[in-house]
């Protein structure tokens, strides 16, 4: 027998995803072990399905803290228990199986003897075992649909994104390998024995079996003493087992003592306890043949529940066959051939029989998702009655009391009421008699990105460190696909929905990210989608931009991997300083300036491609916020290394604001952009990428020095001229949008706020200023404005000249920055633009 230690394996690294199950479960032990190793060895994504009843009952004695918000919890609610134990590891190239008897409990992981089959696959190696990955996998989403129909969709949103992870999981099913089969129990399968008579060997020369509990019709041993000339071997350990003592007396049995199994070989634990004291609660069965020997364990006790019945009135396990040679090895490995020669069992003590299914449910569980703002809405079930308190309840008995607002039949909790509690109890006179957990979308959206978006979070992250991971920033900007081709799509979340999930199509990047749960949008209209773009715009604006709202994890004093302060003390996991060496300072100032102009460059490439008199693309919008985004971030570390304010030891200097203004407002936004991005339309500007990039331009246009210009000399020089034309043709633009949308408004204001009292107050005249457009108010000044009554453009333009026949207007996008119109075609109002 080979002890295998799961804290081992995950030192190999290359898994990004868990999926458990479980009957029983101990949440301190989850969460405070198995979970936070696993997440400081790079698996963020994992959900965990446990028996509703075997849930509840556990939250009265050890409620979770982490349920929600690191990890989606997801009760099986069945009429008998739901009962497998199923551990998998998955990443974008390998995955681990483990089929097994172990409840993700102290004692399932270290002080019983259990039983567990553990496969593993890689790409390009052990290429077989893929299809038993499959099948488990797809059994998650069974069980999903009939057990855990009572969880929020957002779970199940969870639950789909593992295959992002694991893209290898949905691809073409393979044939099953030569000696494995995965047995998988749910309400609409076949009873587990009948799955299993398949593979049954003709001539059966011996059985034996092994397990803990049996029930009290004895029909399954019965069936198995039938099954060979030679009497079945039933193993059991005297003093622990739950079986009806008449066992000893059943035909075609012999019922002998398990504990000759540890002694003999099995346990070679070095925490094995002295005469076989140490509980067995493996369960398994070897049915001996000449031809096709078979070796089957798993979950299922030699229960009636679990092998005979189906449907409702079965048990939900799991159980992995091995046949031919690989089960002969693997009996001999177990020392099952040993068993035969074990003492017989004389007497049984007297233990209580179960049937694993008569826990009371004497108070509901609810798991409720969080809405767009973080706030959650609770339906009020019949048992509340009219005077109930909501509290988190710890371990001791103190209370946390959240506050709520009742309408109705409904509840609403706030967000920051929500981050003082990880598990609601509904409190009737002092009796709790019911439990809510929160599943934070949000939270758990975050924690299932692929590990290429994690490799992007983390150097986005890293810029707050003395390492700044610059060159895969860069990288995931500059190779962009929108850099080599040009796609306009453009998804919108509502027509998704209505639509169905791609029109019948398995859901990709796209789809995802335009979902209620992957992307989600700040201003409340449709996103861009375009593949990688949408993945980094994902990245750097809407999840980490959200996650400043308040990340749930950091209510419990942990860090996003669930570690908190005084482990990270002196270890090598310890947060690095945010201040860089002064040594290195102008190193990286140097290299980051390279960095920027290459990237500037690459995007005027891209955006020049169209032309200034054709229509910006969704790509072009997009990548441009994406490039702007980071390059405002840049400049805001900079800002916190380079306190004494040396140009040398700026990443991002004033020629890189006035390069990128000038891609911006001369090849990205236009002079005929509505006033109102939400007019309903189909252009890029009508989406939430639209309000992001110009609350940004209006930054971009300050750090270039853009400012209006009154009247030059006639003396001036063309370029000055021309200069003054678009400097004022882009106030403008801005001074007439920035009021307009709420969103851009906030936007503008929050990047300005960290700008000091000098940005602010050039974003005050500018939004004064076109209030002051908006409201019409003529002044006599030697600018005047147009309009144009026949609808060619929105809002105002200022004018230049005006000839017999024509007129001409300052342009952000047209050459020499004049755009000529007929006379007829505007209107001219006078306006004072200076003061």
């Amino acid at each position: 027998m080979t002890t295998i230690s799961l804290f081992n394996e995950l030192k190999s690294g290359g898994y990004d995803a868990c999926l458990l199950t479980s009957y029983s479960i101990d949440f301190p032990f989850y969460e405070d072990v198995l979970l936070r190793r696993m997440q400081t060895v790079g698996i963020t994504h994992h959900m965990l399905f446990v028996d509703k009843r075997m849930c509840n009952n556990q939250m009265k004695e050890r409620p979770p803290v982490k349920a929600g918000s690191q990890y989606s919890l997801v009760p099986m609610k069945c009429s008998k228990p739901f009962h497998p134990k199923i551990l998998m590891l998955l990443g974008k190239k390998k995955g681990l199986l483990a089929v097994g008897s172990h409840n993700i409990t102290m004692s399932g992981f270290g002080k019983n003897l259990e039983l567990t089959n553990v496969l593993r696959f890689s790409v390009g190696k052990n290429e077989s075992y893929q299809a038993l990955f499959q099948i488990a996998y797809n059994a998650f989403k069974t069980w999903v649909e009939d057990y855990g129909y009572e969880s929020p969709k957002s779970v199940v949103e969870a639950w789909s994104s593992t295959s992002k992870l694991a893209p290898w999981l949905t691809k073409k099913q393979v044939q099953l390998p030569e000696h494995h089969d995965l047995l998988l129990s749910s309400v609409n399968s076949e009873p587990l024995w009948t799955q299993l008579e398949k593979h049954l060997p003709d001539d059966v020369s011996g059985i034996t079996a092994l397990a803990p509990f049996f029930d009290k019709q004895l029909k399954l041993v019965s069936k198995l003493g039938s099954l060979s000339a030679q009497p079945t071997i039933i193993a059991i350990q005297p003093s622990a087992v739950s079986v009806e003592k008449n066992i000893l007396l059943e035909p075609g049995l012999k019922v002998v003592d398990a504990n000759y199994f540890v002694e003999k070989g099995a346990e070679t634990d070095s925490k094995a306890r002295p005469n076989g004291t140490r509980y067995i609660h493996a369960k398994a069965m070897y049915f001996d043949s000449p031809t096709k020997p078979l070796f089957v364990s798993g979950s299922a006790n030699l229960s009636t529940t679990a092998w005979l019945e189906k449907g409702k009135e079965a048990n939900v396990e799991a159980a992995l066959v091995i046949t031919g040679d690989a089960a002969e090895h693997t009996a001999t490995n177990l020392s099952f051939n040993k068993l035969k020669h074990a003492p017989l069992v004389e007497a049984i003590d007297n233990l209580p029989i179960s049937d694993n299914d008569e826990i009371n449910e004497r108070t509901s569980l609810q798991i409720v998702a969080t809405q767009s703002d973080g706030s959650v809405f609770i339906a009020i079930e019949d048992a509340w009655g009219d005077s109930f308190e909501l509290a988190f309840v710890d371990v001791w008995g103190d209370r946390t009391v959240v506050s709520f607002q009742r309408q109705g039949n409904t509840i609403t909790i706030k967000p920051q009421e929500l981050s003082k509690v990880p598990v609601l109890s509904v409190l009737v006179n002092d009796d709790v008699v019911g439990r809510i957990i929160v599943h934070n979308v949000e939270s758990i959206r975050k924690k299932s990105v692929t590990g290429h978006e994690r490799q992007i979070q983390e150097a986005w992250g890293s810029l707050d460190t003395d390492s700044p991971d610059l060159t895969l920033l860069f990288k995931c900007i500059e190779n962009l696909s929108a850099f080599h081709k040009t796609k306009n799509i453009i998804a919108s979340r509502a027509q998704n929905t209505q639509n169905g999930a791609n029109d019948g199509k398995e859901k990709d990047l796209i789809t995802d990210l335009t979902s209620d749960y992957f992307g989600k949008s700040i201003s409340g209209r449709r996103r861009l989608a375009s593949n990688d773009i949408s993945q980094v715009l994902d990245i750097f604006i809407y999840s980490l931009s959200m996650s400043t709202l308040g990340d749930k994890t950091t209510a419990f004093g942990e860090d996003s991997l669930g570690r908190s302060e005084e482990e990270l003390i002196g270890s090598d996991d310890a947060p690095l300083q945010p201040k860089m060496p002064e040594s290195d300072i102008i190193e990286v100032a140097t290299l980051c300036r390279k960095k920027v102009d290459s990237l500037l460059k690459r995007l005027a490439k891209k955006v020049d491609m169209f032309g200034i008199k054709k229509q910006t693309s969704a790509e072009s919008l997009a990548v441009s916020l994406a490039s702007t985004v980071l390059i405002h971030r840049l400049d805001e570390v900079s800002k916190k290394q380079n306190v004494n304010g040396d140009k040398k030891s700026e990443w991002v200097g004033t020629q890189h604001f006035k390069s990128l203004s000038k891609i911006l407002f001369q090849h990205v936004l236009s002079d005929k952009v509505a006033l109102n991005l939400a007019d309903g339309t189909d252009s890029p500007f009508s989406s939430d990428e639209a309000t992001q990039l110009l609350g940004y331009a209006c930054w971009v246009a300050y750090k270039a020095g853009i400012t209006f210009n009154v009247e030059p000399r006639l003396s001036a020089t063309k370029e000055i001229k021309y200069e003054n034309y678009w400097c004022n043709a882009v106030m403008l633009f801005l001074m007439q949008r920035i009021n307009v949308d709420e969103h851009v408004n906030d936007v503008a204001y929050r990047l300005f706020t960290d700008e000091g009292n000098e940005a602010l107050a050039w974003l005050d005249l500018l939004s004064k200023k076109g209030r002051a457009v908006a409201s019409n108010n003529p002044h006599e000044l030697p600018y005047k404005l147009a309009s144009s009554p026949k609808g060619v453009y929105q809002g105002y333009r200022f004018l230049v000249n005006s000839e017999a026949d024509f007129t001409y207007l300052a342009s952000m996008n047209e050459k020499e920055w004049l755009s000529k119109f007929a006379i007829g075609f505007v209107e001219l109002n006078k306006m004072d633009m200076t003061s």
